[in-house]
Order: structure tokens, then sequence, then C-alpha cells
């Protein structure tokens, strides 16, 4: 197994079990808007988590699924970041209903670990 591989298992079951726990979870609309995410917008996140977290892990398309995850990751970081200074701390939301605790910096430390993941699995799929 390469590495690109084993990064593409990491980052696509992870935004998988991401995805899908928001899509099962009737809590995420609300929590999404806690932490200023509009209705429109958080009804898409879990398609494009699970899209992106298929592809990762399949292995189709990869490279670019690997792309797309970072550039979520950092929308989702800059948010994280922007609602912990205005020193608001709602629920996290990262996997729906199953994180309903406020969210933290090590939510931002761990987006940070997953991006990490993501390029070593992008500079080893060239």
């Amino acid at each position: 197994m390469t590495v690109a591989t084993i990064a593409g298992l990491i980052v696509g079951t992870t935004f998988l079990l991401a995805g899908i726990a928001k899509i099962a979870s009737p809590s995420w609309p609300t929590q999404a808007a806690g932490l200023g995410v509009t209705k429109t917008v958080a009804s898409m996140v879990p398609w494009i988590e699970v899209a992106l977290g298929a592809c990762a892990a399949s292995g189709l398309a990869r490279r670019a699924a690997m792309v797309g995850a970072c550039v979520l990751l950092v929308i989702f970081s800059m948010l994280l970041a922007h609602t912990l200074r205005a020193g608001r701390r709602p629920p996290c939301a990262c996997f729906g209903g199953r994180t309903p605790r406020p969210i933290t910096w090590m939510a931002v430390v761990r987006n940070g670990a997953i991006i990490a993941v993501a390029i070593i699995g992008i500079v080893a799929d060239t």
C-alpha cells in the first residue's frame, strides 16, 4: 500500500464519517446555524464531504479530492477560529449530532492534522 493510498483512506474515511453523521443528524442544520452557516450551505456540506471522502478513499480522482478536502478544511478552520475569537462556543457539529460539545481550538488543531495528512497524500501521489 502506498503513502498516497493510506493518506487517501485516512482523509476519505474521516470525510465519509463526518458527512454521513451530518446527513443522519436532525440537529445538523441548527448546529451549523450556530456557527453562522446558512441553511443552503449547511444542506450542501455533508454531500460534498461524502463525495470528497468517497473519491479520496477509493482512489477515484484521489489527488483532486484531497485538494478539495484541504480547501474545505481550511474554510472550516477559518470559521472555527473566527467563532472562537468572537468569544462564542457553539456545538462543534463537525461529526453531526455525535459532537454536541462546544468548539475548542483542538478542532482547529485536528483539522490541521487532517490537512497535513492530505498534503502528504497529494505530494506522494505526484
